[in-house]
């Protein structure tokens, strides 16, 4: 008797940290597939080696590579924690669709925008503020 009650404690243990791991995995994010990061790193170093992402660093001179690397890789890592792969993937298929609509019925490229859902614009202004780091423009009013 006794020897079962250690065996059901024992297993009732293992159910509970089986249970506890699980539960952990998933508040995870998908891990997003390099050729996914590289084309977010791409977007970034473009952007600030062009010109027209500004980038204020505090010298007078413009960002080495390896700066901007780091820069972009730290980006990245910001925009992953906060949009999930499968965000990512759906915005990029749904602005794939609105394209295709609009080339048929010839809209304009604003129309393709407007017709994107509301978290779809969410994880569009997330790839501008965090990979791009474009802020809100400011009223001119203000």
């Amino acid at each position: 008797m006794t020897k079962n009650l250690k065996l059901n404690k024992k297993y009732s243990q293992f159910g509970i940290t089986l249970a506890f791991t699980l539960g952990l995995l998933g508040c995870y994010n998908e891990p997003y597939p390099v050729d996914i990061q590289q084309e977010l790193l791409n977007y970034c170093q473009i952007g600030i080696q062009s010109g027209l992402t500004v980038v204020h660093h505090g010298k007078d001179t413009p960002m080495t590579d390896k700066e901007t690397q780091q820069l972009c890789q730290f980006r990245l890592n910001i925009f992953m924690k906060e949009v999930a792969l499968s965000d990512y993937l759906q915005l990029n298929q749904h602005i794939y669709e609105n394209f295709q609509r609009a080339y048929a019925n010839k809209y304009v490229l604003k129309d393709i925008y407007d017709t994107l859902s509301p978290d779809d614009k969410r994880t569009n202004e997330k790839i501008a503020r965090i990979m791009l780091g474009l802020e809100e423009k400011q009223d001119a009013t203000q």
